[in-house]
């Protein structure tokens, strides 16, 4: 919801938005696959469902009449061929876009209330396949030698730690066949360098 959020009001790329936010409505279609996404679907999955219909009238408002989704600036201004039509249009689908908006930031704002709280991940609830996954023939990264040997994974620790800061990275933790624990930061689009010396 950041990232769409920030390309549609500070860039006013609408198109770069439902890039991010229709393959996220598409995976909640799909139903859940593990507890915690049951949860989730079950707390937030009314509104993101009102809201992704609001984006899909949109897009409907949009396309209708052969304009193309603003990859900047927002809204288009219709052209002067049917002017009145075009900015009846554009109301419409500028209110549905805003009520999508209003509904995510509902969702976000009780995402962001229960954050605070969650700071384990147990495998079983969350990714049950790889709670399961075990005596691996993947080698656990960073452990692979010029010879060829490398650690095998056992199996993952069936708790994953959620660090307290802003992106929220986890530390998960591998059992090597080697008998040892390797501690891995996992994070997406971001710089790992400042929460490995935190850890």
């Amino acid at each position: 919801l950041e990232e769409s959020s920030r390309l549609y009001y500070h860039e006013g790329n609408v198109q770069g938005m439902l890039d991010v936010l229709l393959p996220l409505h598409y995976e909640i279609e799909k139903g859940a696959a593990t507890n915690r996404e049951h949860d989730f679907i079950e707390s937030f999955g009314n509104d993101l469902g009102n809201a992704h219909a609001h984006i899909k009238n949109y897009v409907r408002l949009i396309t209708s009449n052969g304009n193309s989704i603003p990859t900047q600036g927002g809204f288009q201004q219709p052209g002067s061929n049917s002017r009145h039509h075009g900015r009846q249009i554009n109301a419409e689908a500028e209110a549905s876009i805003n009520q999508a908006w209003d509904l995510y930031y509902t969702v976000f704002r009780r995402i962001n209330k229960q954050l605070p709280g969650l700071t384990t991940l147990e495998l079983s609830s969350c990714s049950p396949a790889l709670q399961q996954a075990s005596n691996l023939v993947l080698g656990i990264p960073g452990t692979y030698r010029v010879d060829g040997r490398y650690v095998k994974i056992a199996r993952f620790n069936p708790s994953v730690q959620v660090i307290t800061s802003k992106q929220r990275p986890r530390k998960i933790v591998i059992q090597g066949n080697d008998g040892n624990n390797y501690v891995f930061l996992l994070k997406g689009h971001e710089d790992l360098r400042q929460d490995e010396r935190v850890m």
